[in-house]
């Protein structure tokens, strides 16, 4: 867990952004907690990337791209994946 978290902290920008804050905060506390070790960034979710229009068309765009992509959801990769190519949908 201590190899993780550096590596996240060593890793990551000052900002990282996720669709499933509850969720993945909940866990990424955890680790850190566990390790014993502060994150040194700062976790948020994509909505407050999001305009108004985003915000409403995210859950149709995101359950075209995991049909179009075909991956099962909730893997770390894969929910990656399906985050970055609904953003980049949004983001035409």
């Amino acid at each position: 867990m201590v190899t993780v978290a550096r590596a996240l902290n060593r890793l990551l920008p000052e900002q990282v952004f996720c669709d499933a804050f509850t969720f993945d905060s909940f866990w990424l506390h955890r680790l850190f907690r566990a390790a014993a070790i502060e994150p040194e960034f700062q976790l948020e979710s994509v909505s407050v990337l999001l305009n108004s229009r985003q915000v409403k068309l995210w859950p149709d765009a995101r359950q075209h791209v995991i049909t179009e992509l075909g991956l099962p959801v909730h893997r770390a990769e894969n929910d990656a994946l399906i985050l970055s190519h609904t953003w980049q949908r949004l983001s035409r």
